[in-house]
């Protein structure tokens, strides 16, 4: 036994080095030291700009002033980082010196308790000016300084398979269980980030013994901490601080395909020069119409994304938590937040579980998701339930009044209806219950456009989707909505039970909503994220497949830029010209097509296939090898996955395995 024991430890201690990714870990690391970007760092050549007013009002002297104190200028233009100003001065004053003294001791731990604003990390930034140390931080704020490695390990532990979010009693036979597998748990994800950044420190070490070490290189070690992007975006978990933006809008892209089988419905100017640059092309010389031709990237953005434990397709917590560089639409949440909800409600469930409802007298009974069709001019109920084939789409978005119309005399097939503001980004998400004693009621959940702020307006959100709010110019929907069969009228008026889409639900108490507004609620999105850890990440990656592959059944869809939009467009258009030479699978031999399924299939078969990672034996098809490091071209879905072949290409042109090209 002893013998035995021996064996599992030793197994336990180097289970390390025979981990299948361990050979690009060290590939990672070799990139690191050879490209020198450390080196600026160790030489003391690295200086951040210095900031300075933009206003044109400001006083010419004051200008001049600001600029001579030298505040240093971050990531975000318009933040001057006034803690990093005169950045190792505390060293220099006797007072202050003894202050970090202090702090910085041998003998004992020091913890900082302080309101914020009080100067904590500012003397903690000095005191590692003077002394070699690690800089961790558990939240990463607008001024983006520190690396997101530690955060993410920590938003990793509630997601872990082994983590228990609620320890049973200690008398519980699964006490013990539970607590070592939760003590393991923070100890694995927690002990990664700090190997990593001991790694990282190695390596700087080892660029300062090429010259001479001096007290400096404790300052400088410090700012490469600050600022790990301006080293390079492997200093990064997942490399995200490098592509915040590719990164949100990828997941944008793939969650919109998942949801609707089409690009993303709602873009603005801004996003014309992503166009220009990348996979999709414009159809017109306007510039008013945007075509993507190469769905592959987005199998290889939603692929990514599967690989990522803190940025699941669902997982909503991981996802819209973080403080994005750019916008993020409201209709990504809703689409988002419509997978989530038809994986919850499949099968009976208690609505409790999606979101925290107000002023019931009685509790709702389980619910499951319905929608309707009309049998001998009667309406009857369909369940409906998740999975890679159905529903064929899961969200109708619904721009024209027509079509909100259309979708509430139930003639469309999703089961979500996405129902755009005239006057912002906000949106509506509507979808159908059916309780468990037959009872059916809609449900209304209103994301308005500033979803993500930290202080939100749920009162506002909630009287935003009164019946006779949101269908004041069409009074005539509120008639279709008491039509609906055994309707539940004790959840709201017309059987509506309002919900608010705003995303920082820890603030929402049972006074954030006025009385008179009730019944209402607000998301449960802790809840949800747990349920939806049990979606099936393969499932929806054959999902996203089959949208890409079927046959004969995918329309050619256009998308028209906004009035204000075309107008910005016109220097490009004039500038660009692209060929066109794009084909659909409905315009190839069936040869093409079954090369172009086989091609689908392998990318989403499991460690297989063309996406198999560097480090594996086997071979890559050239035709989707993507880099790591250029991710961004999968910032990609703003229109339509074909277009028609007659209509773009001449039919001589000889097409590829994919029936698919990039414009040159």
């Amino acid at each position: 036994m002893g013998a035995l024991d021996s064996l599992c430890m030793y197994f336990e201690r180097n289970a390390w080095r025979m981990d299948p990714d361990l050979e690009d870990v060290i590939e990672a690391i070799r990139l690191m030291e050879s490209d020198n970007k450390i080196m600026p760092f160790v030489k003391g050549e690295w200086k951040l700009p210095i900031w300075a007013p933009t206003r044109e009002d400001t006083n010419p002297d004051m200008m001049d002033h600001v600029r001579k104190l030298g505040i240093p200028l971050g990531n975000r233009e318009e933040i001057p980082l006034v803690i990093l100003h005169r950045l190792g001065s505390f060293q220099h004053d006797p007072i202050l010196k003894k202050r970090l003294d202090t702090i910085f001791s041998p003998n004992h731990h020091t913890f900082l308790i302080n309101t914020s604003g009080s100067g904590k990390t500012k003397l903690l930034f000095e005191g590692l000016c003077l002394h070699w140390g690690l800089y961790f931080t558990c939240a990463i704020d607008s001024s983006f300084l520190g690396a997101g490695d530690f955060v993410l390990a920590i938003n990793d532990i509630e997601s872990h398979r082994n983590w228990t979010g609620h320890l049973p009693f200690p008398s519980s036979p699964h006490y013990t269980t539970s607590l070592q597998h939760n003590i393991k748990t923070v100890f694995r994800l927690t002990s990664e980030a700090l190997l990593a950044r001991l790694l990282v420190f190695k390596m700087y070490l080892t660029a300062c013994s090429k010259g001479a070490l001096c007290h400096d290189h404790r300052q400088r070690w410090l700012e490469s901490q600050i600022f790990p992007r301006t080293i390079t975006s492997r200093f990064e978990a997942y490399g995200l601080s490098r592509r915040f933006t590719s990164t949100i809008a990828m997941h944008r892209s793939v969650i919109s395909f998942l949801t609707t089988s089409k690009g993303c419905c709602d873009f603005t100017s801004n996003d014309i020069d992503l166009v220009n640059e990348d996979y999709g092309i414009f159809l017109d010389p306007k510039c008013s119409r945007i075509g993507l031709h190469e769905p592959i990237t987005v199998i290889y953005g939603a692929k990514w994304l599967k690989q990522q434990p803190s940025l699941t397709l669902v997982r909503l917590a991981g996802t819209f938590a973080w403080n994005y560089q750019t916008e993020i639409h409201p209709s990504h949440f809703a689409s988002s937040l419509a997978l989530s909800l038809a994986w919850c409600f499949g099968d009976f469930c208690k609505v409790s579980n999606t979101c925290t409802v107000f002023g019931l007298t009685t509790p709702l009974l389980d619910g499951r998701l319905v929608k309707f069709v009309k049998v001998a001019e009667r309406l009857e109920t369909l369940d409906v339930q998740l999975s890679e084939t159905m529903p064929d789409r899961l969200v109708f978005v619904a721009g024209a009044p027509e079509e909100v119309m259309s979708w509430f005399k139930h003639e469309h097939d999703e089961p979500f209806c996405l129902l755009p503001s005239s006057s912002s980004t906000s949106v509506t998400l509507v979808f159908c219950l059916k309780l468990s004693d037959e009872r059916t009621f809609w449900v209304f959940v209103y994301v308005p456009s500033t979803f993500t702020r930290e202080n939100p307006d749920f009162a506002q959100d909630i009287k935003e989707i009164h019946p006779n709010v949101i269908f004041r110019d069409q009074p005539e929907v509120v008639t279709l909505l008491d039509q609906l069969p055994n309707l539940n009228a004790d959840v709201g008026p017309s059987g509506i039970l309002r919900i608010s889409g705003s995303f920082r639900v820890k603030s929402a108490t049972v006074d954030s909503i006025p009385h008179e507004e009730y019944p209402a609620g607000v998301l449960n999105i802790g809840r949800l994220d747990k349920l939806t850890k049990e979606i099936s990440q393969d499932m929806l990656m054959r999902r996203l497949s089959r949208i890409f592959t079927q046959e004969g059944r995918i329309e050619p869809f256009y998308m028209a830029l906004p009035t204000a939009a075309q107008g910005d467009v016109s220097a490009i258009a004039k500038k660009r010209a692209r060929s066109t030479s794009t084909d659909d699978a409905a315009s190839t031999s069936r040869t093409d097509r079954t090369k172009v399924q086989k091609s689908f299939k392998d990318i989403v078969a499991p460690d297989s296939g063309p996406m198999t990672r560097k480090g594996r034996k086997g071979t890559r098809n050239l035709r989707t090898l993507r880099s790591n490091r250029n991710i961004r071209d999968v910032v990609t879905g703003r229109a339509s996955v074909v277009v028609p072949r007659s209509s773009l290409v001449d039919s001589t042109v000889p097409s590829s395995p994919y029936n698919l090209r990039k414009q040159r």
